[in-house]
């Protein structure tokens, strides 16, 4: 029998290189990778055998470093096929990276490939895959019978709900190795930590009740106990590189919070509405109860926001003649408050000088809002949002970078895309949920 050259191949770099040399690094192209994502990369290798939780901060390149891990099992020959899941905005991002710095030409569900409804397309060594295509009841069975030698899963904190299809299907699929990215393992419950490093390594925080009782303070589920017990136990699954640990110096955060005081109008419409929510309130029934969360919200955003909701309450049931009347006068009170204060201020920012600025908002009725604002006062700006295709989405980043001034995003704009060559940036409204920081992002 002839031997298998590429075997051979195979065997010889492995014994001929440890996991103190990464050599996939010659093959780099465009980039120069920092010595701590070298580091991280020795480290999964050679400690966690190929499954971690990679949550540096914002901006130090966890894409990166899972590329080299995976280029450095590809050039050991102890990974042939791979799936890289990511939101759905960052599957371009993705299949650019790594086609252009690791030289590694993948399809995607970008690809045409993929639209052309081929199921071959999920037979691909490696592929870089929507969450929302890989949970689709037409793509699970053909992603979870395949196995897999390793899995990248980007934003891994949409998988922090162990109920949900994301999670279920991360924790479906058959893998050798598997990298999970996040800045934010942890957003409102330590138990969504706990569900992460399950996926990773189960049994690695024991139990979800004995997880509970060692170290989960009752009364705020943020706060951990036992912190150095639990830190060695992350220690063993996760990275977590800070700016200051990689001696990365960015210039200085200026953060400025503007005070503007409402008009007649505003006030008007603010004073309907409580009196709106209180005769909402006095129905004590639980869907009522989010409508009441959901109004508080987005009167914080803008009358518009608020208005869109109304109107969908309005068609979407009956209601007592008392609350309808109610809902009607907000309503109207909504289309009163058109040029609001805020929007002056944000107009202000705006034309102080010709720099680049990012505008985040929580709701696309608050964007519709605001386009029309800035049209109507010849600002040069594009939209981003989940509605949009991803070609779109591209199209729309490579024309804020090119010739336009405003980014105007929903909060999916501050998650994973690389917009470096921007500086300011306004939060037009503020998330409810503190640790969805978009200063960090």
């Amino acid at each position: 029998m002839r031997p298998n050259p590429g075997a051979d191949t195979r065997l010889l770099i492995n014994r001929n290189h440890s996991n103190e040399t990464l050599i996939c690094l010659p093959g780099l192209t465009e980039i120069k990778s920092f010595w701590y994502q070298e580091e991280t990369a020795k480290k999964v290798l050679k400690q966690f055998r190929g499954r971690a939780l990679l949550s540096d901060e914002v901006g130090l390149g966890k894409t990166i470093e899972a590329l080299i891990i995976l280029s450095e099992y590809l050039r050991r020959g102890m990974v042939k096929t791979a799936l890289i899941l990511t939101p759905t905005p960052l599957v371009s991002q993705w299949q650019t990276e790594m086609a252009s710095k690791f030289n590694l030409k993948v399809p995607s569900t970008d690809s045409p490939e993929f639209k052309s409804g081929d199921n071959d397309f999920w037979e691909q060594k490696i592929v870089v895959a929507s969450i929302n295509q890989a949970k689709s009841k037409k793509n699970w069975d053909l992603i979870t019978t395949r196995e897999y030698d390793m899995v990248i899963v980007d934003e891994a904190h949409h998988l922090k709900n162990k109920s949900t299809l994301n999670f279920k299907l991360v924790n479906a699929l058959k893998k050798k190795f598997i990298l999970l990215l996040t800045a934010t393992p942890v957003e409102n419950n330590l138990m969504e930590l706990y569900n992460l490093i399950t996926l990773l390594k189960p049994g690695q925080l024991e139990t979800a009740t004995s997880f509970r009782e060692r170290f989960m303070t009752r009364g705020d589920p943020t706060d951990p106990r036992n912190r150095e017990m639990l830190k060695h136990l992350l220690g063993e699954v996760m990275i977590r590189n800070t700016r200051a640990l990689a001696g990365i110096h960015i210039p200085p955060r200026f953060a400025t919070t503007i005070r503007i005081a409402p008009t007649k109008d505003e006030t008007a419409f603010y004073d309907r509405l409580q009196v709106l929510l209180h005769l909402l309130n006095d129905q004590q029934k639980g869907r009522v109860k989010l409508m009441i969360k959901n109004l508080l919200a987005q009167a914080g955003s803008s009358p518009k926001a608020v208005e869109a909701t109304l109107d969908r309450m309005l068609d979407s049931r009956s209601w007592l003649p008392e609350i309808e009347k109610e809902i009607k006068a907000v309503r109207d009170l909504c289309r009163t408050t058109a040029d609001t204060p805020k929007n002056m201020a944000l107009l202000k920012l705006i034309k102080a000088n010709s720099e680049k600025l990012i505008v985040f908002v929580k709701y696309t009725a608050t964007l519709d809002h605001l386009a029309d604002f800035l049209e109507r006062n010849d600002v040069s700006f594009v939209l981003f949002h989940g509605g949009m295709t991803n070609d779109k989405k591209d199209a729309a980043i490579e024309a804020f970078k090119d010739n336009i001034q405003v980014l105007v995003t929903t909060e999916i704009g501050g998650e994973g895309r690389n917009i470096q060559f921007c500086s300011r940036m306004v939060n037009y409204d503020l998330p409810w949920n503190p640790m969805l920081n978009w200063v960090q992002s």
